[in-house]
């Protein structure tokens, strides 16, 4: 892929088993509000999202592609035995004018190797199973302006040794602070219904880990049941 590949609205990107998905410097998959992505990789003959290097000292250099950008849709999207790896950001979903109700769904998939984040969302619904989010310059996971989420046996594993990072690796938040054109500060609040995570392992390099952003003015439920 070179550019920006689009799933434009009520389309469907369906990806089979065994595909390896190369992207050029810069690009990336945008997953258009209304529409979304089925990616079915098996156990045995999984999915790969990489960089269009294939020399051995690309092997696992991170930030050659940019990242999977999905937004709101009317159909779950799902990555079933997939991996990605050596972007900039690995999924960014996010909502843009109304939630129209579906869920991103990951199983059994690895998200590792990322020049910023894993994942990063915002107001979205996400449902993970036996995941793993491994090893980026900032964030393995960063949930903001709330959502609803729900996360099983998965790991968040940050021992990245690229550069020095100095943040912590996974922050759930139910707001984000952002800046306008003309660099003055804009905060976006959204309620956290749920955040679930159930038998998972967060760890890493760093004496503190874990960030939870709380603002007041909304809603901020989170579980961490029987975790490390």
């Amino acid at each position: 892929i070179y550019g920006w590949a689009v799933v434009d609205s009520t389309g469907i990107l369906n990806i089979g088993p065994g595909c390896n998905i190369h992207f050029h410097q810069n690009s990336g998959l945008w997953v258009y509000r209304g529409g979304s992505i089925h990616v079915n990789g098996e156990l045995d003959s999984v999915v790969t999202f990489q960089g269009d290097r294939l020399e051995m000292e690309y092997l696992d250099l991170p930030g050659q592609w940019d990242r999977i950008w999905i937004n709101e849709g009317s159909v779950n999207s799902e990555f079933n035995n997939a991996v990605i790896k050596n972007g900039f950001i690995g999924i960014q979903a996010e909502t843009t004018k109304e939630d129209m109700g579906n869920t991103l769904l990951l199983n059994n998939t690895i998200i590792q190797n990322m020049s910023l984040w894993g994942m990063f969302t915002v107001a979205y619904r996400v449902n993970a199973t036996n995941c793993v989010f491994a090893n980026c310059a900032d964030k393995t996971l960063f949930l903001s302006v709330g959502g609803n989420y729900d996360f099983r046996h998965c790991t968040f594993a940050n021992f990245w040794t690229s550069t020095v990072r100095l943040e912590s690796s996974f922050v759930i938040s139910n707001n984000l602070i952002t800046s306008d054109a003309d660099g003055n500060p804009i905060t976006y609040l959204g309620d956290l219904q749920n955040a679930y995570f159930g038998n998972c392992i967060v760890y890493g390099s760093n004496e503190e880990e874990i960030i939870l952003s709380n603002n007041d003015q909304v809603a901020f439920n989170y579980k961490f049941d029987h975790c490390i």
